[in-house]
Parts: structure tokens; C-alpha cells; sequence
């Protein structure tokens, strides 16, 4: 059985509302896998997001992974720096 598609949202700086449509109308398509992906200081908001998501479905969101850790990124004066990182996977029942 070959697996079902996966959605990825990169959360970044725009409005909570605007991902949120985006995995609504995904969901009206009849999408049911999802990966919610943020760096840095959008993390905060890419929990709110699937939060938001678990409020407007109630009892048909189910998260299934949820993994952390740090990428390294070279800035453009030629730093080495190391940003925070999330993914949350989640299921529609």
C-alpha cells in the first residue's frame, strides 16, 4: 500500500488565520496527513497553529510526532549560526 501524501506548512512570519486556511482548505480536499515546519522564533507560532487546528476539529486531529532540534545556517557576513527547529506531524481522523 503505498503511503498517503503528506502536507508540509512552513510557518513563518505571516498571520495565524492565513495557515490556518491553508490547512483547512487542504482538509476540504480531502488531504489527512500534515507536517507543520518552523525555525526560530516562529516556532511559538506553528504550536498555535496546530492547536488552533485541534480547537476548529475537535476530537479529529491527532498529533503523531512532534521532533526538535537545531539547523546550522551561514549568515551573510559568513557566521556559522545554529537556529532552533520543530516539526509536528498530525493526522485527520
Amino acid at each position: 500500500m503505498a503511503e498517503e501524501e503528506r502536507t508540509i506548512i512552513f510557518v513563518g512570519r505571516r498571520p495565524l488565520p492565513a495557515y490556518m486556511l491553508a490547512i483547512v482548505l487542504a482538509i476540504q480536499r480531502g488531504t489527512k496527513r500534515f507536517t507543520v515546519k518552523a525555525r526560530g522564533t516562529n516556532i511559538p507560532r506553528a504550536v498555535d497553529v496546530v492547536e488552533a487546528v485541534k480547537r476548529r476539529f475537535p476530537g479529529q486531529i491527532n498529533v503523531t510526532d512532534i521532533r526538535i532540534g537545531s539547523e546550522e545556517f551561514t549568515t551573510e557576513e559568513g557566521r556559522k549560526r545554529f537556529v532552533s527547529s520543530i516539526e509536528i506531524e498530525f493526522e485527520v481522523a
